[in-house]
C-alpha cells in the first residue's frame, strides 16, 4: 500500500467503511445522470481526499516548469496514471471513476492547470464572496475559461467520461489557505516601511513554512502563490512576472521584488521603486550572512568537538599533537570570518534601520508640511492675532455691561422691598396661628374621649340579703347559701368594673386626653360587698 493511499485511509472518514470504499472506487461516472446525489457525493469525498494529500505532500512531484526538476508541492497536484497507481488497493484496484472526479473537479474550477494559471495576465479565481454567491453574474470569460469551454466541446474535459487527465493541477483550496495565511502573517510584521518589501530568497525563507503540519512549500508552490497575491488578490505587487511562456533559468536570476499592500489599506499595491529594490538587496545580504554565520557557527563547534577530543592523547603522541594544532588553526580562522560576517550583518542591519528612520522622518515631515498648510488656512480666515485680541476685548466689553446692568437691575428691586412690612405681616400670621393651635389641641381631646368610648354600666340588679335565723339552724345554713351567691356575683361584676377602668385608663393614656371616671357604682358595690362579708360572720356567731 503506497504512503498517499494509507493517508487516505486513515485521515478521511469517506474512506473508513468497506461499503463506502467499493462506491468510490467504483465507475460512478454514470450515476451523473440517474443518481446525481450520489454522483456528487463521490466526487466531493475525492476531491477532499485528494486536497489534503496534496497538502501533506503525498501527491505526484509535479515539474517546474522553468527547471524541469521534479518537486514535492503542497499546491499543486500531478495527475496521471502515477497517481492512479498510488491509489491502487490490494483488494480494490484502481479507482475507475478518477479521470470524471479530476475533469469534474476542473469544470468547476477546484483544480486549475498549472501553465494556464502561470501565464494567464487576466483574473482566473473571482473573489470568494462571489464564488459562494447563487446571484447569477454576467462575466467576461478569460482565456482559461474559452480553453476549458473548447476542451469540453472535444471531449477532453467532461465528467462523463473516465478518461484521466495528465498534467499539473494547482488546487484552489490549498492556494487560499496559504495564501490568507501569508497576508495574515505579513500583516503582523508590517512595522516598519522595509518589512513589507522581499526578494524572492527572503520570501521564500520567511513563507515557505506557512502551512502548518506540512511540508514547505516548493519553488512551483511559490511561483503559484506569488501569482495568485499579485493577480487575483491584489495584495503584492512585483518588480517582474514570476513565469511567462518565453521565462528561462537565465531570467530567473533576475531578482524579483514582492511589496505587500499595506494591511490597513485596501487600496492596490504601490508599484515597485528603485528604493524598493535597494531594501530587498540588503534584507537578501543580511539573509545570506545569517546563513554563513549559522554554518561557521556549526563549524566551530565541530572543531571544539574534535579539539576536545584529541587533546587527552596529544601529549603522549605527536600525531595527535599534530591533529589538535591543526584544530586550533582552523577554529581560529572561522572565527576570524565568522566575527567579520557578524560585523558585515551588523553593518546591514544598521543601514536598514536608518532608511526606516529616513522613511518616517519623511512621512512626518510630508505631514506636518500638510498641517502647517492646513493652519495657514485656518489662520487666515481666523484673520489673525489683531483681530483676535479685538474680539476678545469687544467680548470683555460686552460682559461688563452686562455685570452693570445686573447690579442696576438688583437695586430697583431691593429698593422696593421694605423690611419692616414683613416683619409686621409675619407677626400677625404668628398671631392668628396660635387661636388655630388651641382649638386643634382641644379637637385632639376630645377625640381621644370618644375614642375611649363609655365605661361599662354598674350591676343594676339588687342584691337580698339573708335574713337573719331566730329558731332553725337549717333555715340558716339556706340563708348562708344564698350570701356566698350574692359575695360571687358581686365579686364578677367588681372585676368586670375594673377591667373596663383599666381599658378606659389605657385609652386615655394613648390619646393624651384625661380620664372621665365615673366610680359611684363602683364605691356601691364596694359597700354592698363589705356588707354581704359581714353578714355570714353575724350569722356565723349566732349558730355559734
Amino acid at each position: 500500500m503506497s504512503e498517499l493511499l494509507q493517508f487516505i485511509l486513515e485521515h478521511e472518514k469517506d474512506f473508513r467503511s468497506r461499503t463506502r470504499l467499493a462506491s468510490l472506487y467504483s465507475d460512478f461516472a454514470l450515476l451523473k445522470d440517474t443518481n446525481p446525489d450520489g454522483f456528487n457525493a463521490n466526487v466531493l469525498a475525492w476531491r477532499s481526499a485528494l486536497q489534503d494529500a496534496c497538502r501533506a505532500g503525498l501527491t505526484p512531484a509535479p515539474t517546474d516548469p522553468v527547471s524541469g526538476e521534479k518537486q514535492a508541492c503542497t499546491l499543486v497536484i500531478k495527475t496521471g496514471e502515477e497517481l492512479a497507481r498510488q491509489l491502487e488497493g490490494k483488494d480494490l484496484g484502481q479507482p475507475l471513476a478518477l479521470g470524471a472526479v479530476l475533469n469534474e473537479a476542473t469544470i468547476n474550477g477546484y483544480l486549475i492547470p498549472l501553465r494556464s494559471f502561470l501565464e494567464s495576465k487576466e483574473r482566473l479565481v473571482p473573489p470568494a464572496s462571489i464564488r459562494r454567491s447563487w446571484i447569477p453574474s454576467i462575466s467576461i470569460p478569460t482565456p482559461y475559461d474559452v480553453a476549458r469551454w473548447v476542451f469540453s466541446q472535444i471531449g477532453i474535459l467532461s465528467s462523463r467520461t473516465t478518461q484521466l487527465p495528465n498534467g499539473e493541477f494547482v488546487a484552489l483550496k490549498n492556494l487560499e489557505e496559504a495564501s490568507n495565511l501569508v497576508l495574515r502573517r505579513a500583516g503582523d510584521q508590517a512595522s516598519t516601511s522595509s518589512s513589507q518589501v522581499y526578494s524572492l530568497r527572503t520570501f521564500t525563507a520567511a513563507f515557505a513554512s506557512i502551512l502548518p503540519d506540512g511540508p514547505p512549500l516548493s519553488s512551483v508552490d511559490i511561483a503559484a502563490l506569488l501569482t495568485f497575491l499579485s493577480r487575483d488578490q491584489n495584495a503584492v505587487s512585483l518588480s517582474r512576472p514570476v513565469y511567462t511562456s518565453s521565462t528561462t533559468s537565465e531570467d530567473t536570476n533576475e531578482q524579483l521584488v514582492i511589496k505587500f499592500r499595506h494591511p490597513s489599506s485596501d487600496a492596490s499595491p504601490l508599484p515597485i521603486t528603485q528604493q524598493d529594490i535597494t531594501i530587498a538587496s540588503l534584507k537578501t545580504l543580511s539573509y545570506e550572512l545569517s546563513q554563513q554565520v549559522s554554518t561557521l557557527e556549526h563549524r566551530v563547534d565541530q572543531l571544539n568537538a574534535s579539539i576536545r577530543a584529541v587533546i587527552p592523547n596529544s601529549s603522549s603522541s605527536s600525531l595527535e599533537k599534530n591533529r589538535a594544532l591543526a584544530f586550533l588553526r582552523q577554529r581560529k580562522g572561522l572565527e576570524s570570518t565568522l566575527q567579520r560576517r557578524l560585523d558585515s550583518q551588523t553593518q546591514v542591519e544598521k543601514t536598514l534601520t536608518s532608511i526606516d528612520d529616513a522613511v518616517t522622518n519623511l512621512e512626518m515631515t510630508k505631514a506636518m508640511e500638510a498641517s502647517a498648510g492646513v493652519l495657514e488656512d485656518l489662520n487666515k480666515q481666523i484673520g489673525g492675532p489683531e483681530r483676535v485680541a479685538e474680539i476678545m476685548d469687544r467680548l470683555a466689553d460686552a460682559k461688563a455691561d452686562n455685570e452693570e446692568i445686573g447690579r442696576i437691575l438688583r437695586q430697583d428691586a431691593e429698593a422696593e422691598i421694605n423690611d419692616e412690612n414683613i416683619e409686621e405681616e409675619f407677626e400677625a400670621l404668628l398671631r392668628d396661628s396660635q387661636p388655630s393651635q388651641k382649638e386643634e389641641h382641644g379637637a385632639k381631646q376630645r377625640e381621644g374621649v370618644s375614642r375611649a368610648g363609655t365605661l361599662p354600666e354598674a350591676p343594676s340588679t339588687s342584691i337580698s340579703l339573708p335574713t337573719v335565723p331566730v329558731t332553725d339552724p337549717s333555715e340558716a345554713q339556706g340563708s348562708h347559701r344564698n350570701a356566698e351567691d350574692a359575695l360571687h356575683e358581686d365579686a364578677e361584676a367588681k372585676k368586670t368594673l375594673e377591667a373596663g377602668i383599666d381599658e378606659l385608663s389605657l385609652r386615655a393614656s394613648q390619646n393624651q386626653s384625661p380620664p372621665v371616671l365615673v366610680v359611684s357604682a363602683a364605691s356601691t358595690s364596694e359597700q354592698q360587698a363589705s356588707r354581704t362579708h359581714q353578714q355570714p360572720e353575724e350569722i356565723g356567731s349566732q349558730q355559734i
